[in-house]
């Protein structure tokens, strides 16, 4: 008398199909996952430069002796626009504050008069380390924009990251 049992189980190849498909669907994820994150980051950082912009605007309508680029920040820093003056005064966000730190890479805002036209302000966002966060951000921002530097988001050395400085009037 002999008792034959039969064992189911996968085979080698069902086992490797399985395992081939699991590994796709979660190298597809980790790609959604990081360009979702890389877009939230530029998209952050454009809102985060329309609040300073917006704040700027607030305080230089409040500084009836300023002169923009021509203040001299050292003789007067009382009257010159600076992250440290907008936060003082009240016109930023705690997000942003005094800017150290608060972009979403962990950079630092930071504000200035334009050199060449004192009726302007650059923003510059310190640290941008991707060509594809360079052109995203330029181009949320190109329409409110006079100019935005660099203006061709080419990385030559990439070590170095890109100082992206946006001049509003």
């Amino acid at each position: 008398m002999s008792c034959r049992t039969s064992i189911k189980a996968f085979s080698l190849l069902e086992l490797l199909l399985v395992l081939s498909i699991g590994a796709l669907i979660i190298a597809t994820s980790v790609r959604f996952y990081s360009t979702s994150i890389r877009d939230s980051r530029v998209t952050q950082a454009a809102q985060d430069i329309k609040v300073i912009r917006q704040a700027a605007a607030e305080w230089v309508l409040n500084q009836p002796d300023y002169k923009g680029g021509s203040t001299n920040c050292t003789t007067a820093p009382n009257n010159c626009i600076s992250m440290t003056a907008l936060n003082s005064a009240g016109l930023l966000p705690k997000s942003i504050s005094d800017g150290t730190g608060t972009t979403p890479w962990q950079t630092n805002y930071s504000i200035a008069p334009n050199s060449t036209n004192a009726t302007q302000i650059d923003i510059t966002l310190s640290s941008i380390t991707s060509v594809k966060n360079c052109i995203n951000l330029k181009n949320l921002l190109s329409k409110q924009a006079i100019s935005i530097k660099p203006s061709d988001c080419t990385m030559v050395d990439l070590t170095t990251p890109f100082q992206f400085t946006v001049t509003f009037g």
